[in-house]
């Protein structure tokens, strides 16, 4: 470490504990900007818990929210060194919220000192994610005060961003609902029917990880007689019904939470399906974002799969309502990228296999070697995105067991691009007018070609094109795939072997239909046929 560095540090710990309380509030805004400077770990690291103390003091003598980002910035960078005090400092920081959100609306410096409180909890829960014992104590810690963002606050709209972001901590990183958070549960639904609807997509998201993460006791809770389900599903239609701007935010997240109650409830909400094709029905006809029609598909794929019996007794009910969706659904395929929509892509297409084709809705028989195309390059290619992850994480841990690279060979690391991850250089490229039998499919694999496509990325999306009736659905050129952050939700579906779920299902039509069978796997390029050969060698048994 430098000398001058060492100097000015040993003097801001020694102004800390200063006689004279400016002193000590200068000392401790100052300390902010050298905390991460090259070479202040090794003499702050020792002493960080008792620098935390030491701020605590300075912010019950003091209000100043200079103070409170310095004590922000010490939790990022120490995080490691803070997690086994991690919930004395966050019983402390809501402490010190109360007091400075009980000033009033009329006082923004201390609102906003409350939520630099709320930010460094939300800190807190960050550098502590990974440690379940910790995790559990801030749960106890936190939850009443979030509790209290969805009933009782007046001032809760202030708050709403970080309540949701400690909200999704809790309900993500631990691996059971504890029964008590379950009172936030119905608040959360009664809140985004009301005053929060405009933050239902950030609501959302906790929402499923409640669902998913205990699926009986939603599934068995009520609310002032009502059940949790109903009340989830009266929502949902609210938005779809009501949520009509330009971006369809509202709506979106109303797709995304039935896609999800859908998949985590499998089996145990049949009722329910034919309200589920209906919302789809509605709303599907008259979206206007790509976001939105994509995030409808996934609820009709993710129904589809729930019970297949179940979808084509209610396709036989509506034949054209049934036609809209599989040809929306078929002109939709080449923009769907995200790893969630191929798996359903998968599962839904797989479960109709199981059936006997005489059952299937005309246009699904007319596009069943497609079908089963397509079904073969998404698993393909979601294999593939599973193989970089595996290597990502590998390289990752290799590199913690190296320690620190230097700082040139990191910034070169920094700046690589993303390779692969939005999924779109995997796609296959599938020339308008079909394959030809003597015609290579070209591979994902080929380098050459990807590196292209990752050029490109930003400008261009690979085609993919499913064919209706034996010719070209019509591309939509004009709308992207929403590209959304990455979500802090679990599917059931994300565990399923949908290589497994493929070869399952063309080994059931192989038993059942055998001369189907062989015609559809004869229609497959050469390449394709080389796949399925490969994934049924994998899955036997």
């Amino acid at each position: 470490m430098p000398s001058t560095l060492q100097t000015v540090l040993q003097g801001l710990l020694q102004g800390l504990k200063d006689p004279c309380l400016p002193t000590q509030t200068a000392a401790a805004c100052a300390l902010r900007v050298l905390v991460s400077a090259e070479g202040a770990k090794s003499l702050l690291q020792p002493a960080v818990k008792e620098i935390v103390k030491e701020y605590f003091r300075i912010m019950a003598a003091v209000e100043n929210d200079a103070v409170m980002s310095a004590l922000q910035v010490i939790v990022t960078e120490y995080g490691e060194e803070i997690v086994e005090i991690a919930p004395a400092i966050a019983s402390q920081l809501l402490a010190a919220f109360q007091h400075y959100a009980s000033a009033g609306e009329e006082d923004d410096e201390s609102l906003f000192t409350a939520s630099q409180c709320l930010e460094t909890v939300c800190t807190v829960l960050e550098v502590s994610k990974e440690n379940t014992p910790v995790m559990q104590q801030l749960e106890v810690i936190v939850t009443p005060v979030v509790a209290g963002f969805f009933s009782e606050r007046d001032d809760a709209m202030e708050f709403i961003d970080c309540a949701v972001t400690m909200l999704g901590y809790l309900t993500f990183y631990l691996d059971n609902i504890n029964p008590n958070m379950w009172q936030i549960f119905p608040s959360m639904i009664l809140a985004m029917e009301t005053w929060a609807f405009d933050y239902m997509q950030e609501i959302t998201t906790p929402v499923l990880n409640f669902i998913s993460k205990d699926t009986d006791t939603f599934l068995q809770g009520h609310y002032n007689g009502i059940s949790f389900l109903d009340m989830v599903s009266g929502l949902i239609r609210k938005a779809l019904d009501e949520n009509r701007d330009d971006d369809e935010r509202e709506a979106k997240a109303a797709a995304k939470l039935l896609c999800g109650v859908v998949s985590c409830c499998r089996g145990r909400i049949d009722r329910f399906v034919p309200y589920v094709f209906q919302l789809v029905a509605m709303r599907l006809s008259d979206a206007h974002t790509s976001g939105l029609t994509t995030r409808l598909l996934e609820v009709a794929m993710a129904a589809i799969y729930y019970d297949p019996f179940l979808a084509t007794e209610i396709f036989r009910g509506d034949p054209d309502a049934t036609d809209t969706l599989f040809k929306k659904l078929f002109d939709k395929l080449p923009s769907m990228t995200r790893g969630s929509s191929q798996r359903l892509v998968v599962l839904s297409f797989s479960s109709l296999f199981t059936l006997p084709s005489s059952s299937l809705p005309t246009i699904v028989v007319t596009n069943l070697q497609p079908m089963l195309a397509q079904m073969i390059r998404e698993v393909v290619m979601l294999e593939a995105e599973e193989g970089e992850e595996e290597d990502e994480e590998g390289e990752e841990a290799e590199g913690d067991e190296d320690g620190d690279d230097d700082d040139e060979e990191e910034e070169e690391e920094q700046l690589k691009p993303m390779e692969t991850r939005s999924g779109r250089s995997k796609r296959i490229e599938v020339p308008e007018d079909g394959y030809d039998e003597e015609d290579d499919c070209l591979n994902v694999e080929d380098e050459e070609y990807r590196a292209v496509l990752e050029a490109a990325e930003n400008s261009t999306t690979v085609k993919r094109t499913l064919y209706s009736g034996g010719f070209p659905v019509g591309e939509d050129e004009d709308e992207e795939e929403d590209e959304e952050d990455e979500e802090e939700f679990t599917s059931p579906l994300d565990n399923l072997d949908v290589s497994q779920c493929l070869c399952a299902a063309v080994r059931s039509m192989e038993r059942r239909e055998p001369e189907l069978v062989m015609r559809l796997k004869s229609g497959l390029d050469e390449e394709d046929k080389t796949r399925l050969s490969g994934l049924l060698d994998q899955t036997l048994v």
